[in-house]
Parts: C-alpha cells; structure tokens; sequence
C-alpha cells in the first residue's frame, strides 16, 4: 500500500466519523403559517411533523473499532512521516531485502482480496521473512492493516523483529 492509498484511506475514515453529526434525526414540520422548516429537533406542539427521517445506528462496539482504527491509522501517518525525515539516503527495498523483492509481495497481498485483517498482517510479515534491517518497514506496513486489532497488531509487530534482523 502506498503512502498516498493509506492517506486516501485516512480521510475516508475521518470522514466517516466526522459525518455521524450529520446523521441526525430530521424533522420536517410545517408551521401554522404554512412554512416549512426543516429541524434536527422535533416539532413543536404549534406544528404539524410532516416527516421523519431517522439516522442510522451503531453500535458502541462498532464505534469502538473504528475509533481504534482510526488512531492506529493517524499513528502511522506520523511514524510514516517522522521515518521519512529521518531517512536521509534511501536504500532499495530490493537491496535491504536480500534479494527479496518485499515490494512485489507486498503487492499481491495487497491485491488479494476476501482476507480477514490478521491474514493480511500474517501475509505482510511473511514479505519480511529472511530480510535484514527492515524491521521498522514491516511493522510499518503490519500497523496499515485496516481492522486490525491492537492486540494482533502488537503480535504481528513483533513477529517483524523476529523475521527481519
């Protein structure tokens, strides 16, 4: 996943928590008068509701998660950054990799479609395996992972350490 997808991503997600506000109720009343007003509180008694529109519910586990996923997402955007600022001379995926080409693998597992998010990191880390001092690109990568839980991105994070010496 490229810097750009993972930002795209990100404000997706912020979007759509910043969004629950306007999933309010919505009241159409009509006033005496005959105007129409359009409210996120019911009507009063001196009007008629003509509508209601009723916002979409979530549960408190379901907000959770996507809080959960939304910091883990702002974490590695700084990370990503601070990484970036202090990396002065890049060296080639392919040359660190030991022959590897982790860039590629990451790609098709990206590509994959229909995996759970511990199958995804799984598969990252597997990119990894054999390569030398791209401990920190890994668990780059394992902490993009969309719904992972923090519990496995700990876990997935630490298998990095263990492939990647």
């Amino acid at each position: 996943m490229t810097f750009k997808n993972l930002i795209q991503r990100l404000l997706i997600a912020l979007a759509l928590v910043g969004c629950q506000h306007a999933l309010a109720n919505a009241y159409k009343c009509r006033m005496p008068d005959g105007k129409v007003l359009i409210s996120s509180t019911p009507c009063d008694e001196r009007a008629k509701t003509v509508s209601v529109q009723q916002r979409e519910q979530i549960s408190p586990s379901q907000r959770q998660a996507a809080i959960d996923d939304l910091n883990r997402q702002k974490d590695f955007v700084v990370r990503a950054e601070n990484s970036r600022q202090v990396e002065s001379v890049p060296v080639s995926r392919q040359v660190q990799g030991g022959g590897r080409d982790v860039s590629g693998c990451l790609m098709k597992v990206t590509a994959t479609s229909g995996l759970s998010p511990a199958q995804e990191a799984h598969r990252k880390v597997v990119c990894y395996q054999g390569t030398r001092f791209m401990a920190d690109d890994c668990e780059r990568n394992v902490a993009a992972t969309m719904r992972l839980s923090s519990s496995s991105e700990q876990h997935y994070r630490a298998q990095c350490r263990l492939v990647s010496r």
